[in-house]
């Protein structure tokens, strides 16, 4: 694990909600652990924001009441995530964090593709997308529930491996190159390594597409002092 400085932290936090409610996807199937997830991020990493949180299920566990801090809504996955349902669902004033928890059936890429519009549009930050893998889970039905298993490692940046051996951190690994995995503990660290990581995938991403601006912004100039 990386180690990472409270004042890293902090600045971490800034950038990832600035002006904006920050949204945070935390999926897995029933069992993995992520209302337990979501419970030690709000209690050791959200410490002062107001949370909104959307379940799409209900575990064994329930989240405890943190008080008038933390809203909780329910929401029924198999309606999908279009536009205008999620702005309904997130569109509550107070709020400085909204934490969707998906079950690991739920279809993840529909909710991220319509953060993404959101975040174009200027209406809310996206934040760090995690996935919740129970190893003894993912050995009995990784063959059987492939694509699903492979979805949620695609669309997440970390990863809270619950009893986890080797193989499910290599099967990670190389599913999501870019996975930033912890099997717990340093929940600060772990979930600032994540936001890190995504700032730096999207400085790359800016990398590739910058000679195609350019060479944009000079066709634009040309074209007019043509005209």
């Amino acid at each position: 694990m990386i180690g990472v400085s409270l004042k890293e932290e902090q600045l971490g936090r800034l950038f990832e909600g600035a002006g904006y409610e920050a949204v945070n996807v935390i999926q897995g199937f029933l069992g993995s652990g992520k209302t337990t997830l979501i419970d030690i991020l709000i209690r050791e990493v959200f410490t002062n924001e107001r949370i909104l949180v959307i379940q799409s299920e209900w575990g064994e566990r329930e989240l405890p009441d943190y008080g008038p801090r933390v809203k909780i809504k329910s929401w029924d996955w198999e309606k999908g995530f279009n536009l205008v349902e999620v702005r309904k669902l997130i569109k509550i004033p107070g709020v400085d964090r909204i934490i969707f928890e998906l079950n690991g059936m739920a279809p993840a890429n529909e909710l991220v593709d319509t953060l993404e519009i959101m975040k174009t549009r200027g209406e809310i930050e996206l934040a760090s997308n995690i996935a919740v893998f129970h190893g003894p889970t993912w050995e009995v039905m990784a063959q059987s529930l492939d694509e699903f298993f492979k979805l949620m490692a695609l669309t997440s940046h970390g990863f809270w491996l619950r009893e986890g051996n080797e193989s499910l951190r290599k099967w990670i690994v190389r599913t999501q190159p870019s996975a930033y995995i912890t099997t717990g503990g340093n929940w600060g660290q772990w979930y600032n390594g994540i936001s890190k990581n995504n700032r730096r995938n999207q400085r790359k991403k800016l990398l590739v597409l910058l000679p195609f601006i350019m060479g944009m912004y000079l066709l634009y100039w040309y074209l007019i002092r043509k005209i």
